[in-house]
């Protein structure tokens, strides 16, 4: 969740793209591709034809015949390894790397549209239930520079199993330790991919992501192949390019679980466009949306966001989005209302087109609105996730102490869920 939202204008650089990997397959003697087809040079098939788009390449997972891992000239991995392109991973930053075997495609008897429905039930809230909330474990004085210990992952974990009534949590970096955690208390995962545009990081972060899936193949019901992507560099063409060359090594990959795309609402609307060239790849689409910085971001004329329609206000966001990509399963990823520790109230900021003020951040807005979306999604049966469980005082360094008062519970020791719904 970033504090900003910024509208961005579609631009295509199919061309570009088209021109780059076109240059680059021909450097790896590739045949000729036949009339409409171009090379399009993936990782796992550098060779691969796709048919000529008219607006935004998609990665293909088609192999060429015959490749074998003897043609890569690398040695012979040991018992219990092997090669990372016959595990059908990304290549890491060492070409013959061999991993662990158990990283290999497992088959399953359950197929991708059983988990879409699992993380749908576990998300939606019911008379049981509150949902889905995102987790880190960044509570004070902790930070991503400074991790917090595996023994506070695992305190803040239980804390959120024996006191709220959430069945499921999003985490922003999906990796073996959290999740594990999360199984042994009976909590299932939503995993996001933080992609950026570093692609051997992409590469990194998405392999040890489908390892993750596949040792918690009950725990973990969807990955998401980045988030909010779209408002941090724009809907674009280079932008989608990131994202599907993601969504395509995961479907190669052959994992069971639900894969999907998380953006902000103006995002997926996109002056009523829709974004297409994404949205088309993934099983689900995730919606950010928060009626908080409607207050900030609103053209004129516009209406104060506040506790009494925050949750309406949200709902609203949402539909406009399942009217625009209908048959497409639709998670609301993110919403929340931020407090305020010791009992002080914060203003909204005014709104950047007119100087108003609509608002404020306390806890008792916050418990307000949270428990506003709850019962209304529940009363609608719509899958929600609250942002976010704990408060993380790092992200008001620099920033808006706003940043760091999101979360329903307290960031320092007890860490009471002083707002969680029920």
């Amino acid at each position: 969740m970033l504090c900003k939202r910024t509208k961005f204008s579609f631009v295509t650089f199919a061309v570009c793209i088209i021109m780059h990997f076109c240059t680059q397959a021909s450097a790896t003697n590739c045949w000729t591709c036949p009339s409409g087809y171009y090379h399009l040079s993936t990782i796992t098939d550098p060779c691969a034809c796709t048919k000529s788009p008219t607006t935004i390449p998609v990665p293909t997972t088609k192999k060429p015949s015959p490749t074998t891992p003897a043609s890569k000239n690398c040695w012979t991995c040991p018992s219990g390894y092997s090669h990372w392109f016959t595990l059908g991973l990304q290549q890491p930053s060492d070409p013959c790397a061999c991993l662990p075997s158990s990283s290999n495609p497992t088959s399953t008897t359950a197929p991708i549209g059983s988990y879409i429905k699992k993380l749908v039930a576990q998300m939606t809230p019911s008379s049981i239930s509150t949902g889905s909330v995102s987790f880190a474990d960044q509570v004070t004085p902790y930070a991503p520079w400074s991790p917090a210990p595996i023994s506070l992952t695992k305190t803040l974990l239980t804390n959120l199993a024996k006191t709220t009534k959430f069945k499921n949590i999003m985490i922003y970096n999906t990796e073996p330790v959290v999740v594990g955690i999360a199984q042994s208390l009976g909590i299932t995962v939503l995993g996001i991919i933080g992609l950026g545009t570093d692609t051997t990081e992409n590469s990194r972060i998405i392999n040890i992501a489908l390892s993750t899936a596949r040792s918690y193949p009950l725990t973990v019901l969807g990955l998401s192949c980045g988030n909010e992507m779209g408002n941090n560099y724009g809907p674009t063409a280079a932008t989608a390019f990131i994202i599907n060359s993601c969504l395509a090594t995961l479907r190669a990959a052959r994992i069971p679980q639900a894969i999907g795309v998380i953006d902000t609402q103006n995002i997926w609307y996109n002056n009523g466009y829709g974004w297409p060239a994404v949205s088309g790849n993934a099983d689900f689409i995730g919606v950010n949306e928060y009626a908080w910085y409607q207050n900030y971001f609103a053209t004129i004329p516009m209406t104060c966001q506040t506790p009494s329609n925050a949750a309406q206000t949200t709902l609203d966001a949402v539909i406009t989005i399942e009217k625009m990509y209908p048959g497409k399963t639709i998670l609301t990823t993110e919403f929340g209302w931020p407090g305020a520790d010791n009992g002080v109230s914060i203003a909204c900021p005014s709104n950047i087109y007119n100087g108003q003020v609509c608002s404020s951040a306390n806890n008792g807005n916050q418990k307000v609105v949270v428990q506003g979306v709850i019962d209304l999604f529940r009363k609608t049966n719509r899958p929600c996730n609250t942002f976010e469980a704990y408060r993380e005082s790092w992200k008001a360094i620099g920033t808006s102490p706003i940043e760091g008062q999101w979360g329903i519970c307290l960031g320092t020791s007890p860490y009471t869920c002083i707002n969680a719904p029920v």
